[in-house]
């Protein structure tokens, strides 16, 4: 299951409370809303810089922060490997790295 098995891409047909595009993530058949403007957030700048300070749990705070404690458990259902039952670090490190990626382009 080392395929990458998901999408992303940045829509312009719904508009989030700031008027930015919504960005929608999609991933295996299920589709992600996620407001650009959760990215001006002090608690997610904290967990993206524990993350660059080597602390992984930031990333799975950070994937809280954008898409909800629901999804997140979505995104480790879909990308749970259905032989060993166990969600591979390197699938959700790059879930999470490319979706940072569509979010923010720029950096």
């Amino acid at each position: 299951m080392s395929e990458k098995n998901y999408a992303f891409t940045r829509t312009s047909d719904k508009k989030a409370a700031g008027g930015a595009p919504v960005v929608k993530v999609k991933l295996r058949g299920k589709t992600w809303q996620v407001d650009p403007s959760a990215l001006d957030d002090a608690e997610l700048m904290e967990q993206l810089l524990a993350i660059d300070e080597g602390n992984p749990k930031g990333m799975f705070s950070a994937v809280e922060s954008l898409l909800g404690a629901e999804a997140k458990q979505d995104v480790f259902e879909t990308l749970r490997d259905p032989e060993t039952g166990r969600v591979p670090m390197t699938l959700f490190t790059g879930f999470f790295t490319d979706m940072m990626n569509v979010l923010n382009p720029n950096s």
